[in-house]
């Protein structure tokens, strides 16, 4: 008990130092940010623990524990964990299902907090939701600098209050580290477009280690994303003639396919010669575990690459509207759909106003915008993909959404007058 207060103070202590840049209406909904990851730990632990008895969470705390009572029993053990962490082999006394992977690494991670902070699964879920909530203000500090100031309040909502977001990054789950990774390694690469690159270096390498013991695929699409958006950031400069932008252009594919290239080498399983087959393997996992949220967007036997290419539309179309309002069969899942009938309600609403012309216009005026619309689709439609199930799929998009709900807030018609955007 003591130590979960102990990290409730920090959390307030962390966002009282965030708010220094922030104005007085930004602070109201940081704060609001704050407590509502807090109440969304609890509520986590309460539904996994208490009312469904199973799942992920308790399988990493459970685990986590055995491997911390493991570790304090001599100083050596503890490198073995370090190791487990960094998705490495390494020998121990019992069994750990996918040890050398993301999983063995989110569990060796709560042993470490274990060990630290005690056997409590409130207390660490609590700092797995405080990593989740630093990783989304950064991603908010980018948009913060980049997008006019009559934005910002929908930028923080999207970044800091999406309900799915912040309920499924408030335990012991992968997507916690994943988001707080991803959130730091966009803040490194904003610095390092707009060459801070001593300060970006860091940040860079702190978000992609976290990434890549969490969830290593995120790096594919956030590397075709980036590459793309270093080229718009150098093509738009007004001093640049145009002979040099086809440089820029070379660049831009050089950091892109150089990026998924050199990710493939070092996480062989999402190398692009073996990403169709590791999707067709989650595909044929999900027809073997058949519930009420499950679908099938690809015939099960089609083991074709054709086929999954002419499934791709249908999967971005899932990854970002679904679940439908007919498709509702539970809480959680009448949750999901508010959110994913919001947005489409928003893009409508865009689309009607603006119409496509303005909206391209807009979005290719924005180096930024260009990076989130890259990252939506790609990441949006691999996850689609590899993807049979509702619930599953709104906890597995999750890193995406600060960027489909910046992408479709700014782009949103103001009700007053706005200014362009950077």
């Amino acid at each position: 008990m003591i130590s979960t207060f102990l990290v409730i103070i920090f959390g307030i202590v962390f966002t009282a130092i965030a708010q220094f840049p922030l104005k007085t209406r930004e602070i109201g909904v940081l704060w609001t940010g704050l407590f509502v990851h807090i109440i969304a730990t609890f509520a986590l632990v309460w539904i996994t623990r208490d009312y469904y008895g199973y799942g992920d969470m308790l399988t990493f705390f459970r685990v986590g524990s055995n491997i911390a009572d493991y570790a304090v029993q001599d100083s050596a053990n503890f490198f073995k964990l370090l190791k487990i962490a960094l998705t490495l082999e390494a020998d121990l006394p019992f069994e750990i299902a996918h040890r050398a992977d993301s999983t063995g690494a989110i569990t060796a991670i709560a042993a470490m907090l274990i060990i630290i902070f005690g056997k409590s699964i409130h207390t660490i879920s609590l700092i797995f939701s405080l990593i989740a909530f630093s990783g989304n203000y950064a991603i908010y500090l980018v948009f913060r600098q980049v997008f006019p100031k009559a934005y910002r309040l929908r930028l923080m909502v999207v970044c800091l209050l999406f309900p799915s977001a912040v309920f499924w990054t408030s335990g012991i789950l992968k997507e916690s580290i994943a988001v707080c990774g991803l959130g730091w390694l966009f803040y490194g690469a904003y610095r390092w477009v707009n060459k801070r690159y001593l300060v970006a270096i860091p940040f860079i390498l702190f978000g992609a280690l976290l990434v890549g013991i969490s969830k290593a695929y995120i790096l594919f699409p956030f590397s075709l994303a980036f590459g793309s958006w270093l080229f718009w950031r150098k093509a738009m400069v007004k001093e640049a003639s145009f002979l040099s932008k086809p440089i820029y252009i070379i660049i831009g594919i050089l950091v892109a396919v150089g990026g998924i290239v050199g990710l493939g080498i070092l996480f062989p399983r999402y190398a692009p010669d073996q990403i169709i087959q590791s999707t067709m393997t989650l595909q044929g996992y999900g027809t073997r575990i058949q519930g009420g949220s499950s679908y099938q967007l690809i015939d099960p036997m089609d083991k074709s690459l054709s086929g999954q290419i002419l499934g791709t539309p249908l999967a971005l179309i899932s990854s970002l509207f679904r679940p439908f309002f007919f498709e509702v069969h539970n809480f959680l899942s009448a949750i999901n759909s508010s959110e994913t009938s919001a947005l489409l309600l928003c893009l409508l609403i865009t689309f009607y106003k603006r119409g496509p012309r303005e909206i391209l216009k807009l979005i290719a005026s924005s180096p930024t915008l260009i990076f989130c619309l890259i990252f939506v689709i790609s990441f949006g439609t691999g996850v689609g993909l590899a993807t049979t199930n509702l619930g599953t799929l709104s906890r597995y998009r999750i890193p995406m959404m600060p960027f489909y709900g910046a992408l479709i807030v700014t782009l949103l018609p103001l009700l007053g007058p706005g200014s362009n955007r950077a």
